[in-house]
Order: structure tokens, then sequence, then C-alpha cells
């Protein structure tokens, strides 16, 4: 999966350098579950002090590395995520966690804490289909391959694949 995200276009910020060291792995857990390119977007917000990174349209995590306040925010509804024992508080209304960080080293530690929220956000995306006419060519080939990936968001048959159920064709397991 590539990315047009940051081509040159942004200030080299804390923010957008602590994304960077999560980047690869997010870019490649999108890949995985055959995510179109644009599901992973980052913006800045609040005039360029946070960097506020999307997964599908909803929010992955913000970042905020400038000022006295640095931290990695995260929804509420992840907070089963964050390890135990690590430090974090309630923000606005409780609707999000902020994470206080140090430095943008600290950052890194937190990318596995990211794909898992990821993974759980895409498994919550809604499947609108158990699998399309594909489904003996994707089985084949242990992967989803439909060629429209807005489409393949939909199939709930790519989970099974993910996992290595595989129902049809040469590497059928029952």
């Amino acid at each position: 999966m590539q990315s047009n995200l940051f081509k040159n276009s942004l200030p080299e910020t804390d923010e957008l350098v602590a994304y960077r060291l999560a980047e690869p792995a997010l870019k490649a857990l999108a890949e995985s579950w055959y995510l179109p390119e644009k599901a992973l977007t980052a913006a800045f917000v609040e005039s360029g002090k946070r960097l506020v990174v999307k997964l599908n349209g909803a929010l992955l995590c913000a970042y905020k590395l400038s000022g006295k306040t640095k931290y990695i925010e995260i929804s509420s509804d992840y907070t089963r995520f964050i390890p135990e024992g690590t430090e974090h508080k309630l923000v606005t209304g409780g609707a999000y966690r902020r994470i206080p960080l140090e430095s943008i080293e600290d950052t890194a530690e937190y990318t596995s804490l990211l794909c898992e929220i990821a993974e759980a956000m895409i498994l919550a995306i809604p499947k609108d289909f158990s699998c399309c006419h594909r489904y003996e060519a994707c089985s084949d080939d242990g992967k989803c391959i439909h060629p429209d990936r807005e489409f393949a968001m939909g199939c709930y048959y790519k989970r099974n694949l993910k996992s290595g159920q595989i129902f049809y064709g040469k590497n059928s397991k029952g």
C-alpha cells in the first residue's frame, strides 16, 4: 500500500516524526487486511498543534508533542488495549484517553498499542455481504483479490481467509 500522505507538503513537526515511527506498522496492518490506500489518513488540526490519524474516517489516535503537554490520545472505547501500568487520563468528558509522553522516542513504544486498536477498528467495519463471486479465486490465493478495495471492505469472508479458515477451492480445509 503506497501512501501519498505528507508528500513533502507538511512541515517536519515532532508530531509528524512521531507518526512516521508507527506508520510502517500501521500501513502493513492495513495492507494485510486489504484496505484501500485512503483508509489510513492523517491531518493537522488546531492550527497544526495536533496530528490526527484516522482509519476509515474514525479516530485512531492524535499526537501532540509541541508545547508543554505531550501525549498520544485514543478513544476511550479502546482503553482495554492500554498496557497495564501505563499512565493515562480521561479527557473531553471521558470520550478520550491521553497517554503522556516525555519525547518523540516514547511514541515508538506505543506502536503495538496503535496496531491493536487499528485491528479492532477494522474488525468493527460493518460487513455488507458474506462473499462475492470471486470467493474461489480468493480461497485459492488465501486472501481477498477483489480489485475494488472499497467494495472488499464489506466482505466477511476476508476475515476467514485472514485466520486461515478456507472453505472453497484448492486450499479448502473442510
